[in-house]
């Protein structure tokens, strides 16, 4: 009698618990996630699954809480910004999230905008890393002489106080900026130089942002001597009032992200759950949606938004490993 209970109540929590969460439920990157909503308002045109759950948490936490476990207390899809690194994998695969689908969407540019005096002048890489950086002084020693106007860095630009707004520490941007340009446009070499390059200096010429990019487009516009880091496609949706800076003489652009010519381009990525798909209503369809013709062709709504596509044979060759991967267990 007491086994016949006992199976009774099992079997009752795992039906429960099958049906506990209806809703997928996505985190991650703030740069894919106006993408992410405009897939969810467009995937389930007859209202036949319930309205996708979708945070703005930023790549980091993202992942973080994407790779710690199985089931539905557990969100199915992390959005990021940047790939995943090896230390988030050991971390997926610790809490046996060890079957999961990596599926390149598209690319992004790192975007340094302005409302003001620093609009369509141009940085290079170490430009940027002078102005970032604890070293970035005339004798490159921590918090020494740093500079505090531009045309300290370079006399090409104007006499106004640094002020940069970064996105937080959690953000995918911050991982990529750090990556694609601290590090590439840094002085130190040689791998005790790693820690260095990528450090950034906490006086006020740095304004620590949030995971917000609305938010932080409208500081732009309230202080124009600021200049923030954005995703190019918050660029293309307020480019009535901000503007972007030049690159090593290269302006973000459809093309010259996509062509990665544009120093600071960068993929985007979604991780998917392969033992979530069985399980979670809507998944495998939206997932399909985010790579449909409708989303991502050349007149896709997610390009009128400001993805950048990818060439067409990274694409072909990316749905074809998608399609194979997603249902291995």
């Amino acid at each position: 009698m007491y086994i016949l209970i006992l199976l009774t109540f099992l079997t009752i929590n795992l039906s429960a618990n099958a049906i506990a969460r209806e809703n997928l439920y996505i985190v991650g990157s703030s740069t894919i996630f106006p993408f992410s909503r405009d897939v969810a308002s467009n995937f389930d045109k007859n209202d036949i699954f319930p309205e996708p759950v979708i945070e703005s948490s930023g790549s980091g936490d993202g992942i973080n809480l994407f790779c710690k476990g199985i089931g539905v207390e557990f969100p199915d899809i992390a959005a990021a910004s940047r790939k995943i690194t090896k230390q988030e994998i050991e971390n997926c695969e610790k809490n046996n999230v060890n079957s999961f689908t990596e599926l390149k969407i598209g690319f992004d540019g790192i975007a340094f905008v302005t409302s003001g005096d620093m609009a369509g002048k141009k940085l290079t890489l170490n430009n940027i890393w002078r102005a970032l950086s604890p070293f970035g002084g005339a004798n490159n020693q921590r918090n020494v002489n740093l500079p505090q106007v531009w045309s300290e860095i370079d006399e090409n630009l104007p006499e106004k106080e640094i002020k940069i707004l970064l996105p937080p520490p959690t953000s995918g941007t911050r991982d990529s900026l750090i990556e694609l340009a601290m590090k590439k446009g840094c002085i130190f070499q040689g791998a005790s130089a790693a820690e260095r390059c990528k450090e950034i200096r906490e006086d006020r010429a740095v304004i620590e942002g949030t995971e917000d990019d609305s938010a932080l487009v409208k500081y732009l516009k309230e202080d124009n001597d600021v200049v923030g880091v954005v995703g190019y496609s918050y660029l293309t949706t307020y480019q009535s009032s901000i503007s972007a800076i030049g690159i090593n003489k290269i302006f973000p652009l459809p093309v010259t992200i996509q062509n990665r010519t544009y120093p600071l381009s960068r993929p985007l990525f979604l991780y998917a759950k392969n033992k979530h798909v069985e399980i979670i209503p809507g998944m495998e369809e939206f997932l399909f949606e985010f790579i449909s013709d409708a989303a991502l062709g050349e007149q896709g709504y997610l390009i009128d938004e400001g993805l950048v596509p990818l060439m067409i044979d990274e694409f072909e060759a990316e749905f074809d490993k998608f399609t194979t991967e997603l249902y291995r267990k």
